[in-house]
């Protein structure tokens, strides 16, 4: 277990060991990088997630944000190992190094703990059941647990921010069920649940298991009119009398929200503070709240999202040619292994992708759904492949399922490239908008750097 959190003295002495300025986060007195890592999609079995947090912490940036629900956990556990072995070593202190974690959604694994505490009567209160496979939850019961559970998959006795993670979900279940019509009262009705989770964490920062707190919504920056929209002010009010109540001053010093090229409502949507004088930013720098940005390079537009990131292209072979070889593999399946088949299901239906795809190519999709569609093709074949390996002959099925393989993954190739082409069109018309307003030399630079440079300038 690593002992102790970030301080000013640790953080300071980070960069200046570096010879480079970081940002500062106020209210919590810490030094840090402006570009924190970020962990949604990091897991604890890919070498390489394990190199490029290591990498980060030794090139300037000493922020990490994750959250329970990432990767299942999985994310704390590489964030804690990374950082467990750079100690070990000597290259790095925990006084440097800004760790963030969230909570609220119950997914995997803490949604089968929900659902089997359901079962046995002692179910977690004020369960949000916003969708099958995605829950949400912030009452302190879940809290606590998860705070425990986070605290050990990081390694760590203390960590530096926990942040209610989209608690707006309470709203969004009340839209998506009808029952939003008295707005007031349901924004009451949220805000007391806040309360008591603000209480809790209040209480985490007295034990020294946290040294603040925060909110991470994606409506911090909304029309304040929205029904899932949320009040910097109201969060700030209520730990504020949280704080009183205990007698101690409050440790709500950190907001997350989205904030991109082209979800600006932060910047500019006055929806907060009396009579929504202010924006969320505006807000937060008057009572010296820390604000980090996220999803700063996947915008969301019209409901779409907008990968801020550049495609290089890559050469493909022809669509026809690809997915005319896949089909016929499919058709020796049906032809070879047809009659020896054990389940009622016809043949012709368990390997059909060359047909799928061929409708999937109508669609003209990006790199981020033609990347879920990938996940889940490979998944299902996987599948039948493993429950196929017993019914059917070892040698010919061995051979079959190689030859697949290796064409499957190449029609697979062929799409991908084909995805980033079409969101790599995007990309070119996005800096096309934006590289007038640039300094010339930025105007050289990716849009990735490109995005990044305007928020942080």
């Amino acid at each position: 277990m690593i002992q102790g959190y970030a301080t000013l003295e640790g953080t300071a002495g980070y960069f200046n060991a570096l010879k480079e300025l970081g940002g500062w986060l106020e209210g919590a007195g810490l030094h840090s990088s402006r570009v924190g890592l970020g962990g949604y999609r990091i897991d604890n079995h890919t070498p390489s997630h394990s190199e490029a947090i290591k990498t980060a912490l030794l090139s300037g940036c000493n922020l990490i944000d994750t959250s329970t629900n990432y990767t299942d956990g999985e994310s704390e556990l590489a964030i804690g190992k990374a950082l467990g072995d750079l100690i070990k070593v000597g290259v790095l202190d925990r006084n440097q190094v800004i760790l963030v974690s969230k909570v609220g959604y119950v997914q995997g694994s803490a949604l089968g703990l929900a659902k089997t505490k359901e079962r046995e009567g002692a179910a977690f209160p004020e369960m949000v059941k916003y969708q099958e496979g995605c829950w949400h939850c912030i009452h302190p019961e879940f809290l606590a647990v998860q705070l425990e559970k986070s605290l050990e998959r990081l390694g760590v006795s203390c960590l530096d921010f926990y942040l209610l993670h989209n608690p707006e979900y309470f709203l969004m279940d009340a839209a998506k069920r009808g029952a939003a019509e008295n707005l007031s009262e349901l924004r009451n009705t949220f805000y007391d649940r806040i309360r008591r989770a603000f209480d809790f964490l209040e209480g985490a920062v007295a034990d020294g298991k946290i040294q603040g707190y925060g909110v991470s919504s994606n409506t911090l920056g909304a029309k304040a009119s929205r029904v899932d929209a949320t009040s910097a002010s109201r969060f700030l009010e209520i730990a504020t009398e949280v704080a009183n109540q205990r007698k101690t001053n409050n440790h709500f010093w950190l907001m997350q929200l989205p904030l991109n090229l082209f979800e600006s409502g932060p910047y500019l949507e006055k929806n907060t503070g009396p009579e929504n004088a202010f924006t969320a930013l505006e807000f937060a720098s008057k009572h010296h709240i820390a604000v980090l940005a996220n999803r700063p390079l996947n915008a969301f537009k019209n409901d779409a999202l907008i990968r801020l990131a550049d495609f290089p292209l890559e050469t493909a072979a022809s669509s026809t040619e690809s997915l005319g070889a896949l089909g016929k593999l499919e058709q020796e399946f049906a032809k070879v292994f047809g009659s020896k088949l054990k389940f009622g299901v016809k043949a012709s239906e368990v390997f059909r992708w060359s047909q799928d795809l061929a409708e999937v190519e109508k669609a003209s999709l990006g790199v981020e759904r033609w990347s879920q569609i990938e996940e889940q093709i490979l998944f299902h074949t996987s599948r039948f492949c493993a429950e196929l390996s017993n019914q059917l002959p070892a040698t010919e099925w061995s051979d079959w399922t190689k030859r697949y393989d290796s064409c499957l993954r190449d029609a697979l190739k062929l799409f991908r490239s084909k995805a980033r082409q079409i969101t790599q069109e995007t990309s070119v018309q996005v800096c096309a908008k934006l590289d007038p307003f640039l300094p010339l030399e930025w105007q050289k630079e990716s849009l990735a750097r490109k995005a990044l440079g305007v928020l942080i300038h």
